[in-house]
């Protein structure tokens, strides 16, 4: 009251809304890391090692073998076909990371996870898409962040940094 206290910054209402989908986004993106330690322990406790042979348990590879477990529980397979040629552990190692058995309650609750995790990479793009939209009036503010080394690399770092600072 007596001019003694700064008075806060309350950014625009533009400004508002994209903090909120990029605040959205992160809580997104939490949720998909929490999803994937879930299906990550779901293939530790079934003892199919993954993890050991490839980089990405939820990238192209690891996940067409993963399918085809979650599909046909118990059976032994090869899994040449489902290897990309790109892929850098030998054959037979990833055949031995797949030794163990799924019970069908980790099956299950291992489906779900992946369920939701591709769920989630929707939603996230979704969002994404919203916020690029939100962000197009901001884009010369959006290159002088993006000039700082390493906010360059993903578009959303620099939105990031807007919706939180304002433009």
């Amino acid at each position: 009251m007596c001019g003694m206290v700064k008075p806060s910054f309350i950014p625009p209402a533009d400004i508002r809304e994209l903090r909120d989908l990029v605040r959205y986004r992160y809580k997104l993106t939490c949720m998909i890391t929490g999803e994937k330690n879930r299906a990550q322990n779901c293939l530790t406790v079934s003892n199919l090692k993954l993890d050991d042979v490839f980089s990405d348990v939820f990238g192209k590879s690891s996940r067409s073998i993963t399918e085809q477990i979650l599909q046909h529980p118990g059976e032994t397979f090869d899994v040449a076909p489902f290897v990309n040629r790109r892929c850098k552990s030998p054959i037979e190692e990833i055949q031995a990371a797949v030794d163990g058995t799924i019970s069908k309650e980790q099956a299950v609750k291992l489906r779900q996870c992946l369920d939701h995790i591709d769920e989630l990479t929707k939603h996230i793009s979704e969002v994404e898409q919203e916020t690029l939209r939100l962000s197009d009036k901001y884009e010369s503010a959006l290159n002088l962040i993006r000039a700082v080394p390493g906010f360059d690399k993903n578009p959303m770092t620099a939105i990031q940094v807007l919706s939180e600072i304002g433009g």
